[in-house]
C-alpha cells in the first residue's frame, strides 16, 4: 500500500501525478528541470537513472515497482496532524516528500488560515516548536512558516510547501543541520499532545 502516492506513469503523460514523481526525482537529485507535470524526455532520463540505481531495467516508465521504490511504503502524501506548542492551535497537513526533513502544505485554505494565525496573520520563516501526530503517534518538531518553492495542492491559499524538522534533520540547499530548529524540536520535546 502506498497511499496517495502517484499513480503510474509514462513518457507523454501529464497532470498531478507526473508532478508529484518529478518532485520525488528532483528532491534526490535525479531530475533538474521544471516542475511542470509533463513527462518529457528530462523526466524519462530521470526515471531511468532512478531504476539504474536501484537495479532495475531501466525502461523509463514510473511503473508500480518504480513508484514503490521512489515513495516508500507510506511515505509520501500522508495526512499528519500539527500542533503549535505556544498556542495549541492543530491543524492538518498533507506530506507529500521528505528526505532531510518533512515537505508538507497545509491541507485545506482553513489549515492555511490556522498556520497563518499561529504567525501572528504573517508568513515567516521564524521556527516554531510542534508536535506532529502520525498514525497515533506523536513527534516533537519544528517548522517555518514561509511558503516557498514547489506545491501540490493549489486550493489551501499556500503558494509552496513549508519544511518540518526533526532532531538531526538537516536543509535542503546546505545540508547542515539548523540549531533554530533543532532548538524547537528541544522545546516541543516538554509538550504533551
Amino acid at each position: 500500500d502506498i497511499g496517495d502516492a502517484p499513480a503510474t506513469s509514462r513518457f507523454g503523460d501529464s497532470g498531478s501525478d507526473v508532478k508529484k514523481l518529478q518532485q520525488a526525482l528532483k528532491l534526490l537529485n535525479y531530475y533538474t528541470g521544471a516542475i511542470d507535470g509533463k513527462y518529457g524526455s528530462g523526466t524519462e532520463e530521470a526515471v531511468k537513472k532512478f531504476q539504474k540505481s536501484k537495479g532495475m531495467s531501466q525502461d523509463g516508465i514510473a511503473g508500480k515497482v518504480t513508484i514503490k521504490l521512489l515513495f516508500g511504503e507510506d511515505a509520501a502524501d500522508a495526512d499528519e496532524e500539527i500542533m503549535d506548542c505556544k498556542t495549541g492551535k492543530k491543524f492538518t497537513v498533507k506530506r507529500w516528500s521528505g528526505a532531510n526533513h518533512i515537505d508538507a502544505e497545509p491541507l485545506t485554505a482553513e489549515d492555511s488560515a490556522i498556520m497563518k494565525s499561529i504567525y501572528g496573520g504573517s508568513w515567516s520563516w521564524d521556527r516554531r516548536a510542534i508536535l506532529v501526530k502520525y498514525n497515533g503517534h506523536v513527534y516533537a518538531a519544528s517548522m517555518n512558516g514561509m511558503p516557498h518553492e514547489d506545491d501540490t495542492i493549489s486550493d489551501n491559499d499556500f503558494d509552496g510547501h513549508f519544511c518540518i524538522p526533526f532532531t538531526g534533520s538537516k536543509t535542503h540547499g546546505t545540508q547542515r543541520v539548523d540549531e533554530d530548529h533543532q532548538s524547537c524540536v528541544q522545546t516541543a520535546l516538554k509538550y504533551s499532545w
